[in-house]
């Protein structure tokens, strides 16, 4: 059994489920509800900001609106939106719990948020977050106002935090509970990584696109997405190094203290060298829909991962690898079907 890189404790985390309740007879939802989610909100808290606070929001704000301008002859809608390269200033995950497209009156969108790092306060979740939230589902605003979508049309039924692997509720029923103030490492109070998989799981599922650490900039023609798409599928060794540049952002001292001994080392390295032996098909890895971000999609077949890396590979797909993770990317499953 190899070591995890670091105690998951040490890691600060905030998972919030977000249950919301449409209010009207029909929502249908963009092809990537993240990227929505991600300029909506911004744009909502940029302007609720007082000035010496929202500079960054007002640069990461500028870009949206520089990615997605008006329609012209070339581009009649502004919709779908087109992510530019700009972060939130928070570090974040949004990820939807999406089962299909359209909505209906009273029906549930389930989503989850996770807060990493310094982001990782609850304070920031009800003084940013939950109030855009709120306002963005009450109010349907003319810059992005359209036919049956999400905006305007829902209101924040409950909400809930992870610790471990219950859900505690913060919000029930649109009656917030000021009491409740969640630890940022509670996600992993009592939590064993890697229990609930199957054994020698051989099949990964992404569950959002990946977009890997490093790749070229180019774009590639039409007819290459595919190829493109197969080049870049991880290998299982890649993926735990992707792990490992995931921890240097949401756990940025992890390293320090591991190299103090040689334990760390040791963990990685023999991870590593287990890796190294478990072969990988990438015949039915695809690339995302448009407008998704990312380069890899669908399923990767694996030799039988052994058991003794399992714990680290629950351990990504809850931080999420590669880039772009504010809208999801880099979350996946294991399964031995």
């Amino acid at each position: 059994m190899t070591a995890l890189f670091t105690d998951p404790e040490a890691i600060n985390m905030l998972r919030y489920l977000l249950a919301l309740r449409i209010n009207q007879p029909l929502v249908v939802l963009p092809p990537c509800l993240p990227v929505e989610i991600a300029y909506v909100l911004g744009a909502i808290i940029t302007e609720r900001l007082p000035t010496g606070r929202a500079k960054p929001w007002r640069k990461m704000q500028s870009a949206w609106e520089q990615a997605n301008p008006p329609g012209d002859r070339r581009r009649k809608s502004r919709w779908p939106l087109k992510p530019p390269e700009a972060a939130w200033p928070l570090e974040l995950a949004w990820l939807p719990y999406q089962a299909k497209r359209a909505y209906g009156q009273d029906e549930l969108l389930l989503c989850e948020l996770k807060l990493f790092g310094t982001s990782a306060a609850h304070e920031l979740f009800l003084e940013l977050i939950l109030p855009a939230l709120e306002e963005a589902g009450m109010q349907g605003d003319a810059r992005w106002k359209r036919p049956r979508s999400l905006w305007g049309r829902y209101h924040v039924q409950a909400v809930y935090v992870a610790r471990g692997r219950r859900w505690e509720p913060v919000v029930e029923d649109g009656r917030l509970d000021f009491s409740y103030r969640p630890a940022p490492n509670q996600w992993a109070a009592g939590l064993e990584l890697g229990a609930g998989m199957q054994a020698a799981p051989t099949r990964l599922v992404w569950v959002t696109p990946y977009d890997p650490p490093a790749r070229a900039q180019s774009s590639p023609g039409k007819q290459n997405r595919l190829r493109r798409a197969q080049a870049y599928a991880p290998s299982l060794p890649e993926l735990l190094l992707a792990l490992a540049g995931r921890l240097d952002v949401v756990a940025p001292g992890w390293r320090p203290g591991w190299r103090q001994g040689a334990e760390a080392e040791t963990a990685v390295a023999q991870a590593l060298a287990l890796a190294a032996d478990v072969a990988v098909g990438n015949d039915e890895v695809t690339p995302p829909p448009r407008p998704w971000p990312g380069l890899v999609w669908g399923q990767q077949q694996f030799d039988p991962i052994p058991a003794a890396l399992l714990p680290h590979l629950e351990l990504a797909s809850i931080l999420h690898l590669g880039r772009q993770t504010q809208f999801g990317c880099g979350a996946f499953r294991l399964s031995a079907l």
